[in-house]
This record gives C-alpha cells, structure tokens and sequence, in this order.
C-alpha cells in the first residue's frame, strides 16, 4: 500500500511504511512532482520553485530517491521528470473525485502546510480550500435537513470565525439556532455578519444570508403549546350536571374566571381538571395547573407572587427574568402573554379570596 497526502501535513507511505522526507528542497520537488501526478514537470519550473541550478536539482532528486527507497518512483524524461503515482494515490487528486465523507477525512489542515513553497501554497491552496468549504457546507446542509440543529451550533461558530466572509456558513448558523429555539442567538449572530460586512467590506448580506434572517423574523415565536393538567380519571361518573354548569361559564373566545365552591374532599379538583381536558382545544397555547396548597398539610398556601412565578416559568420565561416584586411580575403578564392564550381558573371556597388575589395580581 501506498499513498501520498498533502492536504496538511506531508505524509508518504510506501509498503505500509511511513517514510520521512526532510524538509527543504526535496520536498517541494515531491510536492510538486505529485500535483502532477505521472505527468513530466520541466527541469525549468522545478528549479523555479527550488532555485539554485540544473546541477543542484540533479543532486536534489537523487536525495529524493534515496529517501523513498524506491528509486524507480521518480523517473527522468526528456525535459524533466515524473513520478510514477496514480492520481488515486495523492490525496489532492482523490479529493475531488470521492464523496463528501470520504473527501472530509482526507482533509487534515491547509495544503502543502510544511512543504515550504509559497508559490504550491498559492497555486494549489485556494482551489483546494474552496472545495473543501463546498463539501463541508454540503454536509452541514445535510445535518440541518435531518433536524440535527442543536449539534451543529458549535462547529458553526467555530466555522464563522475561521472563515467570516462565508456567508452561506453564516446563514447556516443563523438557522441552526433559530430551529434550535434560540431565537435571540441567531438574530444576534445576522447582525454580527451584517455589521462585520458593512465595516469590512462594504457590503450588504447577501440573498441566503438575508432569507435566514427573514425566516427568524418571520417565525411563530410564541411559547410552544404546554400542558400540566394533572391526568384524567376513566371513571368519573355522577357529576354530569355540574360539569356541564362549569363547562358554559366558559363561553368560547372570552377571558373567564370560573370558581369551584365546596367543602374539603367532595372531588372539586376531579371536576376541575375533568372539565379542563375538555376545554383544552380551545385553549391551545397552553394548558396550566398551580396547586395552591390550600389543603396540603405542612405547605403554606402559594401566595399571589408565587403562583405568578410558577404560571411565569412554566410559559417560557426565564427564572432569571422573573421580577421580584408581585407589581413587575404582574406586568410581565401583559399584552405578549395575554394574547397568547385564554386563561381559566378554579379553586375551592377556602382558597377562593386567595385565588381572586392571584387572578387580580396578575390582571386577569
């Protein structure tokens, strides 16, 4: 087995061996007769790239050969020479012709890294670069369609800042984290590209990168559909009446409060959360459940500002974010959250002035 890399580091093996070739000139005359693989390069460009003179480069090949063991691998033609390597066994040439997993493990850092040949660098790199970025964006596209957002945020940021002009990488993180649920992030993360091309560059985003960007602002942010109801019980049985009695003080497309008066014990909380699952359709945003511990023994009744957290929290909102006061929780139940959803409470006679301070303190 035999095989030649230059897509990082250089590393020949020959029978399975790995072989070193110092560095200096006889790497860049391997390098360069590899990129050219059983193809003759001329006496002139190699001493081009090497300098010095014919004689030199003479001196420089025959080191080449005694390091490879092989003396027949590098062969004199007219005019020049040839190494005698089937493109399929230089990983520059294999690069292209595989597929994207395959073409990724070859890569293994910037081409011709320590051949110590500008001119290779500049001739060969770009276009290898350029391939290799297309791959790796192809397989990142192949990621996001199978829903693996969440796992490519990091190799995207780490990309973004190798590489901050690739704005299809960009849009590419900018639609991870928003289907990832992180919505801030990704807008934050346009408006890094966005600035970074105005100040660099002097240019807009492009299409892909602005159709991103359209895709977060156009989304459905609202807190996705939750529900805590405790589970429904198979055999509830006598109570059609007064189900039937709380399910029409709930009209459809209004605000109600619906309370539940009886003593400790006779099933309210059975009643309640039965004709809650039956009026969970309508309230599709989200369906909540705050025990307020009125009859918990040892537990002190939820007061106004706890219950509001609870309610606050379970909607999405950060514990962090949650005001103190019972005044700032209250207001952070305004317009964003109110239109979100319809609310519905109930609580039992002992509770129920403590319920109407809830549902006051948070302005429903």
């Amino acid at each position: 087995m035999r095989f030649f890399r230059l897509l990082g580091p250089l590393d020949v093996v020959l029978d399975g061996r790995h072989v070193r070739v110092p560095a200096g000139k006889r790497r860049v005359v391997l390098a360069a007769l590899l990129v050219k693989a059983r193809e003759v390069v001329g006496v002139d460009e190699l001493v081009e790239l090497v300098g010095g003179t014919r004689n030199a480069l003479q001196t420089t090949v025959g080191r080449l050969r005694e390091d490879l063991g092989v003396p027949e691998l590098v062969l004199t033609r007219a005019g020049g020479y040839l190494i005698d390597v089937a493109p399929d066994e230089v990983d520059v040439h294999l690069f292209g012709r595989v597929g994207a997993e395959e073409a990724l493990g070859l890569w293994r850092g910037r081409p011709f890294a320590d051949i110590g040949s500008d001119r290779l660098e500049r001739d060969h790199g770009p276009a290898l670069t350029e391939t290799y970025l297309a791959v790796l964006e192809a397989r990142v596209e192949e990621d996001l369609r199978g829903g693996r957002h969440e796992q490519v945020v990091g190799e995207l940021r780490t990309l973004t800042r190798q590489h901050p002009a690739r704005e299809r990488m960009w849009a590419q993180l900018v639609r991870a984290l928003h289907h990832a649920g992180r919505q801030a992030e990704a807008l934050q993360a346009y408006e890094d590209v966005r600035r970074k091309l105005a100040e660099e560059l002097g240019v807009d985003p492009g299409r892909e990168l602005q159709l991103a960007h359209q895709e977060v602002l156009r989304a459905d942010n609202r807190p996705r559909a939750r529900n805590d109801l405790p589970g429904d019980i198979a055999d509830f049985a006598g109570r059609q009446a007064d189900l039937d009695e709380v399910l029409a003080a709930v009209p459809a497309g209004t605000v109600a409060i619906t309370a539940i008066d009886g003593m400790a014990g006779i099933g309210k909380t059975t009643l309640a959360v039965r004709a809650a699952h039956r009026l969970k359709e309508r309230f599709p945003d989200a369906q909540l459940f705050v025990d307020l511990h009125s009859y918990t023994e040892g537990v002190e009744p939820r007061t106004p500002a706890d219950a509001l957290f609870a309610l606050l929290t379970a909607l999405g909102v950060p514990a962090k974010d949650v005001p103190d006061e019972l005044d700032a929780r209250r207001r952070c139940t305004g317009p964003r959250w109110r239109t979100a959803g319809r609310w519905w409470c109930w609580t039992t006679r002992a509770v129920r002035r403590r319920c109407g301070r809830c549902c006051r303190a948070a302005g429903w």
